[in-house]
């Protein structure tokens, strides 16, 4: 251990420092967590409309609805020219 006032005292005086802060930050990350969880958990009490499984518009999405297919890609690029040689041609 060094004595105060020099390099080593420094050095770990400085390392013991940082290492208290990540363990403070660690605790305070944890416990803010925490307290989401409690408060998303106290939330369906206050109301039952506040969060929900059902994703954003499906509650309200036609179920009749059908979607057209996708078309299909087209197959030529740049005006009609073949993009990729035909077998045996280079």
């Amino acid at each position: 251990m060094g004595r105060p006032g020099t390099l080593a005292y420094e050095c770990q005086v400085s390392c013991v420092s940082v290492a208290f802060q990540v363990i403070v930050a660690f605790i305070f990350i944890l416990s803010s967590l925490y307290a989401a969880s409690l408060i998303m958990e106290l939330l369906p009490l206050i109301s039952s409309d506040l969060i929900t499984t059902v994703p954003p518009g499906i509650r309200y999405a036609n179920p009749r609805y059908q979607p057209s297919p996708p078309s299909p890609p087209p197959l030529s690029f740049g005006g009609g020219r073949r993009m990729l040689a035909r077998f045996g041609e280079r």
